[in-house]
């Protein structure tokens, strides 16, 4: 089972915490801690972080990026 490590987080204007995280295999990440099942996996896989930073910051506008 893959475990992912997260490595920045934000909560975008309206309201929804994201976070970017890393798995074993240096693939990036992007999920939403409150909308996660025990079984879901997060939306990704993006080749770097800021890839994964430029997908959420469209998708989920606002926000300040910080160390998870």
């Amino acid at each position: 089972m893959t475990s992912f490590k997260p490595f920045k987080k934000k909560t975008s204007d309206d309201g929804d915490e994201v976070v970017i995280c890393l798995d074993g295999h240096r693939a990036w990440f992007v999920e939403r801690p409150e909308d996660r099942e025990a079984h879901a996996q997060p939306i990704g896989a993006f080749i770097d972080e800021e890839a994964a930073r430029r997908w959420a910051d469209r998708h989920f506008e606002g926000g300040d990026w910080q160390d998870a």
